[in-house]
């Protein structure tokens, strides 16, 4: 890749979108000449976990004992303050070729279903016991609950979770993500009707009763996702993901580092819910005179995740060209001459090359081919000329790339006019134009004189010499230089 003719400022543009059917594809191409049509792409899944817990979390589980006992006992605490998300996705790296926009698109579309939201809060207590005895032969087997004194509630437990299609953008609906759950009603204190009058009324008995039960409600939403390079900070503006200049003065190279991490919120709403309720029985029959439920709001917080970076190594091609110059000598009109030049590939994704119409009467063999990773291939460059001509020009080859669309060498000929015919002895029919004709005898005779050589013919047959050398000297074949 040249450094100097053609280095680029590193530009990345971030698409976001959410996933909505089938996995991400590289950008097809489009019949606007005016918009970058990509001719390479790279693609590979990321997946992104947090988990935040307040406290952390406690299991202790006594399992049944005694082993192998007809009676046997289990004992469990669960403590747990546990909000987890998962998120997966598909990291699309694309880089078009016009000129005006050397540059990787990344686009970080979620892969459905992959998105996970759950949480853990409360407490659980578990007391059981199992039987397992045989009275005259009939075994007897029962396992259940064992009351816990004080009528103190087992399950305390806040418990949800659900799926869904990443990455929840701002753009995205439902939004935000939404888990809840709710705790059985735990009563707190119940007053006899006795109490509260003061006597007891005859054949009329009640009270009243306080009871509670817990809400709690996650949720969560992505607010943005940032693209970096993996070795060096960038800034991000929007949706816009820009390196400084100063940073990428040597463009992208064989490959690229890039770092995808999302960053979202998740809220906490818990209520706890009071109802208090005035109540009478009367022959087996109850009736609630007031029952009130009174929310109250106990939690209202939000947290900033902290997903771990997604690193993608996105392999590029890098085009390189050697020599950067072609001289094909002198060479007639009609005749053909050619070089070569090599086409390297020095990155680590293939190189496309396809020669760009240089005119001139030149052809390339082959004219376009794509080159491994890592290796290089000869390009013939030949040249016919139909006119005469010193030929001095540039020689363009389109690629594949992202920081050379295009990159050029030069050709260098002379081509020269033909020889002409003639149909004199001299030099078997041809002569070349610089020959020299001898004028005729000025006083009409035939030049000569009898009976001996004239000076004059002398002079026409060193000239004929002369002329014949230099035809034969000019029409020596042109070897082929690169």
């Amino acid at each position: 890749m040249s450094r100097t003719r053609f280095a680029s400022v590193a530009l990345f543009v971030l698409a976001l979108a959410s996933a909505g059917g089938a996995r991400a594809q590289c950008p097809a191409p489009t019949t606007d000449p005016d918009a970058p049509t990509a001719v390479s792409c790279f693609d590979q899944d990321v997946d992104f976990h947090d988990a935040f817990a307040a406290i952390p979390s406690v299991t202790l589980d006594s399992g049944w004992v005694p082993a192998s006992s007809p009676l046997q006992v289990r004992f469990a605490l669960y403590v747990m303050a546990e909000t987890a998300v998962d998120m997966g996705g598909t990291v699309v790296t694309s880089w078009p070729t016009t000129p005006r926009m050397r540059a990787l698109s990344v686009a970080v579309p979620g892969r459905p279903g992959t998105g996970r939201l759950a949480m853990a809060y409360g407490i659980e207590l578990v007391a059981q016991v199992r039987i397992h005895v045989s009275v005259a032969g009939v075994p007897y087997d029962w396992e259940g609950d064992i009351p816990i004194p004080g009528g103190i509630p087992t399950d305390l437990r806040l418990v949800g979770e659900t799926t869904f299609d990443p990455f929840v953008l701002p753009d995205v609906m439902p939004r935000p993500i939404m888990v809840s759950d709710v705790t059985d009603s735990v009563p707190i204190v119940s007053v006899g009707i006795g109490s509260l009058a003061g006597g007891s009324i005859a054949g009329i008995d009640g009270g009243f009763e306080l009871s509670a039960r817990g809400m709690l409600t996650t949720t969560y939403q992505t607010q943005r996702i940032d693209i970096e390079r993996a070795l060096s900070p960038i800034i991000a503006e929007g949706a816009w993901v820009a390196l400084p200049p100063e940073s990428s003065a040597d463009g992208f190279g064989a490959s690229q580092d890039v770092a995808v991490l999302p960053h979202g919120v998740i809220g906490y709403d818990g209520v706890i819910t009071l109802r208090p309720a005035l109540y009478v029985t009367l022959l087996g029959h109850r009736w609630d005179l007031i029952a009130l439920d009174v929310p109250l709001r106990v939690v209202d917080a939000s947290t900033n995740t902290d997903f771990e970076p997604a690193i993608v190594h996105v392999p590029l091609p890098d085009v390189r060209l050697a020599p950067d110059e072609i001289d094909l000598g002198s060479l007639r009109v009609g005749e053909l001459a050619d070089g070569s030049i090599e086409v390297i590939n020095d990155g680590e994704a293939e190189l496309i090359v396809s020669l760009v119409d240089p005119g001139h009467d030149l052809t390339a063999m082959p004219s376009s081919m794509t080159i491994p990773p890592r290796s290089g291939r000869a390009m013939t460059i030949q040249y016919a000329p139909t006119a005469p001509e010193m030929l001095s020009t540039l020689v363009s080859l389109a690629t594949n790339d992202p920081d050379s669309p295009l990159v050029s060498f030069r050709v260098l000929a002379i081509a020269d006019a033909p020889l002409t015919p003639d149909a004199g002895p001299g030099d078997g029919g041809a002569r070349s134009d610089a020959a020299i004709r001898t004028p005729p005898s000025t006083a009409g005779g035939c030049g000569c004189h009898a009976g001996g050589r004239s000076g004059s013919g002398g002079a026409l047959l060193g000239l004929t010499l002369v002329a014949f050398v230099v035809a034969r000297l000019r029409r020596r074949p042109v070897t082929s230089r690169s």
